[in-house]
């Protein structure tokens, strides 16, 4: 049965999506909503908001088919939903998986009607002359490479969607190199200025301002720090001990070990 991943277009100034779902016969007219709206979304809102909205139905839409038995992936749509199904469960506690959704969705965007054992090595060159056309830096796209070329064609060797000779052929695009196309350079994301910081802390209410000297002071994540509780700091007189009740490092063994100390 083919499916698609159908198409974003405009009716009478609102997104729609036409398109034929996974474990479906036919297509089907839907209005595209931002999450928790009643009504479509107006053209006034981006495209890329569209998309995203499209992207999450498609994906619902492949979980319900893949619970009532569906048959393994076989379009290139199917499996990028798949593999980032994997990448979600894999890369648990990390923004990793949001990594591997995000680099492998160009393959949806352009082949995703096309079967996946058909990709060969001159596809792979247009997903990276998309990659530099849409303006990202040389960094970001070969970090996309990097994931479609090895995570992305690993996982559908593993899960027997394509054969060993496939994985090679759509496993040799090459990363770009400094000055050799058109994809731009971006500067450098420098720490910022003890006086900035300083400034920043005397303008925050003190939870804020308590946060930003503990970022500071360990280097840790935005995101972890968000997640920090009261009940996973041991509060000495002179040292405290932070101990997460998860970390995305456990699957290497140290759970429970002392994460921080200040």
């Amino acid at each position: 049965m083919k499916r698609a991943l159908g198409s974003i277009y405009d009716n009478n100034g609102y997104w729609y999506y036409r398109v034929q779902l996974p474990g479906e016969k036919e297509r089907k007219t839907i209005p595209l909503k931002a999450p928790g709206a009643v009504h479509a979304m107006k053209t006034d809102r981006p495209r890329k908001m569209a998309e995203d909205a499209a992207h999450r139905i498609w994906e619902a839409a492949w979980h319900v088919a893949k619970a009532n038995g569906g048959e393994a992936p076989t379009l290139v749509a199917e499996a990028v939903c798949a593999f980032g199904e994997w990448a979600e469960g894999y890369y648990r506690g990390s923004n990793e998986a949001a990594n591997c959704r995000g680099a492998v969705r160009i393959l949806a965007e352009l082949y995703g009607d096309r079967a996946l054992g058909e990709l060969v090595h001159s596809d792979m060159m247009r997903v990276r002359d998309a990659l530099i056309a849409r303006g990202l830096c040389r960094k970001t796209i070969n970090r996309h490479i990097n994931i479609l070329t090895h995570r992305f064609s690993q996982w559908a060797l593993d899960a027997g969607v394509i054969t060993a000779a496939q994985k090679v052929e759509i496993s040799q695009l090459a990363p770009i190199k400094r000055g050799r196309t058109a994809a731009p350079e971006r500067p450098p994301v420098l720490a910022a200025k003890d006086v900035d910081i300083e400034a920043a802390v005397v303008a925050s209410v003190p939870h804020m301002a308590a946060m930003i000297r503990v970022h500071r002071l360990t280097g840790m994540r935005p995101g972890e720090i968000c997640r920090m509780k009261w009940e996973e700091i041991e509060r000495g007189d002179d040292i405290w001990i932070y101990r997460p009740q998860r970390h995305k490092n456990d699957w290497r063994g140290e759970f429970g070990a002392p994460r921080v100390g200040c």
